[in-house]
This record gives C-alpha cells, structure tokens and sequence, in this order.
C-alpha cells in the first residue's frame, strides 16, 4: 500500500506490463467486498508493439491521476460519489477555503477543518469515505468537543456551524444526498454579557498606556474617537492621513460596509501622532506594522485583539492587584505571543 501524509491509500499505482501479452493492471479497494480487487485492460487490441506500449504508457498516467482523485473503478461515480475519500473531500473544500475573500473566514474555516480531520485521525477506525459523514459521526465529534474537551456550548454550536456548511458542500457537489447536520439540535448558550467601561476604567488604561506603550494608545484613540475599526486600522498608510484637512481616509477595498469614507480627526488624536513621529515615515508606510510601530511591512489585525487581552490580564481581576490566576495567563499568553510583550520605548 502507498503511503501518503501518514494515510494509506487504497489502491496500488497502476503498471504496464509487456511481453506475450500488453496490460496495465492495479489493485483498488472494491467496497462491496471489504478487500482489494484487481483492475486490468488488455492492450493486445492494439496493432504494433510501439503504438501498445505508447497506449499503455498514456493508460498508466491517466489512470493514475483519476486514482489520487479519489476515482474508485469498482463504484459507478457518475451515479454515486458517496465514496469518495473523505480526505479527498477535504482537500476540495480546503480549496473552496482558500478561495474565500475574508482573511477571518478563511483562517477560522482552516481550523475548524483541521480539527475534524484530527479527531477522525484519532479514532480506532477512522472514516475512510465521505458517506461516513453522517449524523452519528458529526453527532460523536459534538459530543467530544462538549464533553471530552469541556468547551463551551457557543464553542460546540460553532462547530456545528461548520459541519453544516461543510455539509451543504458535499450535497452541492453531490457526494451525499442530504445533510446530516440539520438533525443536530443547537444547545442553549449562557447570554453574554457585555458592560461598558467605566470613567474610572478609560482612566486607568489611558494612564497606563501613555506610560507604556503610547502607539498602542494611538490604535485605542482611532477606535474610541474615529470609531475607525482594528482591522481597518491595520490597513491605513500614513498617506492616508490627511494632516491639513485633519481626516483619515478608508478606501472600500478594506472598509466593512465596501465604501470611501473620510473620517474625521480631532486634535487631540493629531497630536498624539505628532509626538509618535508618525509624519516621519514615508508615506507609502503601514501607519500600525510590527508592535504597532510605523513599516512598510502591513501587519495581521490580530494584535490589536491581543494587545488588549493582555492589558485586561495586567490590569487584573480585581483592580490594580493582579491574582495568581491572571499571573498564570500573562505568563502562559506572552510565550506565545512575544510581540505584545509591553515595551516602554
């Protein structure tokens, strides 16, 4: 059996065989047996040794490319592609992924994905063909996540988003004839609960920041004052801010709802890039790079989540005084993410 990425494939590469008799045979897996059958074509039809062996030479590498598709000689695909590999399966759609247009969809879906495929991996008998993807499967890996991993029931109910999806592509391209997840019940959630920070809040990360780490204090200004969103915000040049006319410029390549904007600037914002020496950068300069520092280099939008998670850690739990629990997730939190590291450069 070949081996590919730790995966057996059920089949064997075909062959050309010559002699008294021309052939191209190969082994594949015939699902209504449960083993390996023989495939054979019989090239003796064919006038002239050279015109057999070219023929079978073009055979073999047809063969071969149908085979690593997921093609399976024994089952009628025209009718039925339900067993097609399911990692088969999961490679087109990793494409689909790919191809979608949001930086966030295609990272989340990427991992929502790979999860799956990891948790079939860990099975004693892993599902081999996507028709195993079914409500008991998808149902087992719910539950796995609920209950084995303790995650929440939003957490579980996302995954569940996306195994439907998932399953609205293989009844679109026809590789199961419903979707198995519409049977899957969504759990009730805790409501979240989201509370405005307070006067003495805002003060207190102001202070904190205008101390260490005033770049990032700019980055929280363009949201409270220009409600100008993170990821739009890590896609702002210095040319485009206006320092005459005291306005930012959003095009609608980056903009959430797809339009130019002009938004306005008010002093105390303009100021504080002055200080930074933002206007010392060329122009053509991502105005938040790397630690949020001006570069020509554009950064992922992620660090301004992450910047703001750790200054909820440092802050702690219960004013000023940081509890051993906080302690515990600044110092796990900064191994992995060492750009946010607070810096008082």
């Amino acid at each position: 059996m070949y081996q590919s990425n730790s995966r057996a494939l059920d089949f064997t590469f075909p062959k050309l065989h010559v002699g008294k008799n021309f052939y191209v045979d190969f082994f594949a897996f015939d699902p209504a047996s449960g083993s390996m059958r023989r495939k054979k074509y019989m090239l003796d039809g064919i006038s002239g040794i050279s015109n057999r062996r070219h023929h079978g030479n073009f055979l073999v590498a047809e063969l071969t490319k149908k085979l690593l598709s997921g093609w399976n000689p024994f089952v009628n695909c025209e009718q039925n592609r339900s067993f097609t590999s399911f990692d088969v399966c999961c490679d087109r759609y990793q494409s689909t992924i790919d191809r979608m247009s949001r930086e966030a969809t295609r990272r989340s879906y990427t991992s929502h994905l790979k999860k799956i495929r990891e948790y079939n991996e860990s099975l004693p008998i892993p599902i081999k063909y996507i028709y195993q993807y079914d409500t008991l499967f998808v149902s087992d890996y719910l539950d796995y996540s609920y209950i084995d991993c303790e995650y929440t029931a939003r957490t579980r109910n996302n995954r569940r988003g996306f195994c439907f999806t998932f399953a609205e592509f293989l009844v679109q391209k026809k590789y199961i004839e419903s979707n198995p997840v519409e049977k899957i019940p969504v759990l009730t959630e805790m409501e979240k609960i989201r509370k405005d920070l307070s006067p003495e809040q805002l003060h207190r990360i102001r202070d904190y920041l205008s101390e260490h780490d005033r770049h990032y204090l700019l980055a929280c200004y363009l949201l409270y004052y220009c409600l100008i969103r993170p990821k739009e915000q890590s896609f702002i040049r210095i040319q485009d801010i206006s320092l005459k006319n005291q306005t930012i410029f959003i095009p609608k390549s980056v903009s959430k709802n797809h339009r130019d904007d002009i938004v306005a600037v008010n002093k105390k914002v303009i100021m504080l890039m002055i200080d930074l020496h933002i206007f010392d950068s060329p122009g053509n300069y991502y105005l938040f790079g790397r630690r949020f520092r001006s570069s020509q280099t554009r950064y992922n939008s992620k660090q301004f989540n992450n910047r703001w998670f750790l200054i909820g850690l440092l802050q702690g739990e219960h004013g000023n005084i940081l509890t051993n629990k906080a302690l515990d997730r600044i110092v796990k939190f900064s191994r992995a993410n060492v750009d946010f590291i607070p810096n008082c450069d």
